[in-house]
């Protein structure tokens, strides 16, 4: 006797079982509970769910396939699915959050220093106007070299006295540990980025994916860059993974653009800003504070919260300096 039995996307035979080929409607019913929640919510057909439980084509018997058809009908009958057509089905997720929103401080806005012109004093203006709550996140799209990693590492050595002690985690996919040390060594000079002991004030580690498994919940996160992957169109996933580990802290995620180039009639190149990082509006829906770092200027795109001068939709020209390390110059940006 053969005895399939489905587990989250994977089937176990089992031999010399006492019972019919097959699995039983309760067994698959089971599995399928257990694997809804894995899908966020979004439609699916019932290939889509052969294919999770390796029963597609040949792979599985018709037994196999009706008790699943079977399983997932019943459950659209009971109300634990949804799905507006025939064959169609989504989890249906009835849990709810409450909100402490009674006892909750309003005013508990997060001390953020943010990356200001150095050796000048210009600024972009976010100090003191632009708020923050625990819990928030801030994404900082560009194209390649357009100084993201500047911003965030800014961002680190400015925030080091108020976020130690409730730690600061900087993660990178993009440089190794001589690299690493070759762009903060500009700051070494002006920062103690070690305490007494030479011992780090902050984590910097290597991460490609699942960002929300190493998300310090109450500690400064600085993320560069976050790789949506081979479907960008799951970003708005992996921000509200991000989003939904973290508690008392806030998150800074740099996030790459397409660059758009087009030729003009005289056949010059002339670079056309993306609305949008890689992902598209699923980029800008869940942070608090969206910023873009073009060619020469930066773009505030989105602030949800302000607390003095509304910054949307403002630019600002900078210059880069000491070799990537530094803001200067920064100023209200002029269309040329």
């Amino acid at each position: 006797q053969r005895y399939y039995r489905i587990s989250r996307g994977t089937i176990q035979t089992q031999k010399g079982m006492e019972m019919t080929e097959g699995i039983t409607q309760t067994e698959v019913l089971e599995d399928v509970l257990a694997w809804l929640p894995d899908t966020d919510g979004k439609v699916f057909d019932i290939e889509y769910a052969q294919r999770h439980f390796k029963i597609h084509g040949t792979n599985g018997t018709m037994h196999d396939k009706h008790i699943l058809s079977q399983v997932l009908s019943s459950l659209k009958r009971e109300g634990k699915l949804g799905g507006d057509r025939r064959g169609e089905y989504r989890f249906v997720d009835r849990e709810l959050k409450p909100l402490d929103w009674v006892d909750a401080d309003a005013g508990d806005i997060l001390d953020i220093r943010w990356p200001y012109g150095w050796g000048d004093e210009t600024s972009f203006g976010f100090d003191d106007n632009i708020a923050l709550f625990p819990g928030n996140l801030v994404t900082v799209a560009g194209i390649s070299n357009a100084g993201k990693t500047t911003f965030m590492q800014n961002l680190l050595v400015l925030n080091l006295d108020a976020w130690e002690q409730r730690g600061i985690r900087y993660l990178t996919n993009e440089l190794n540990a001589p690299e690493f040390k070759d762009r903060m060594s500009p700051h070494a000079e002006f920062y103690e980025l070690t305490d007494v002991f030479g011992v780090p004030r902050f984590e910097a580690a290597t991460r490609y994916d699942n960002y929300q498994d190493v998300i310090l919940p109450n500690g400064l996160n600085l993320i560069d860059w976050l790789d949506p992957g081979e479907n960008p169109y799951f970003v708005g996933r992996q921000l509200k993974a991000i989003s939904e580990a973290l508690v008392g802290g806030v998150a800074f995620i740099a996030m790459q653009k397409k660059d758009i180039i087009i030729q003009d009639q005289q056949g010059h190149e002339k670079h056309i800003p993306s609305p949008y990082a890689i992902g598209g509006q699923y980029t800008v829906h869940l942070p608090r504070v969206v910023l873009h770092i073009e060619d020469n200027y930066l773009y505030v795109k989105k602030v949800k919260k302000w607390l003095k001068e509304n910054p949307n939709k403002k630019r600002f020209s900078f210059q880069i300096i000491d070799e990537g390390a530094h803001f200067y110059n920064i100023r209200p940006y002029v269309e040329a």
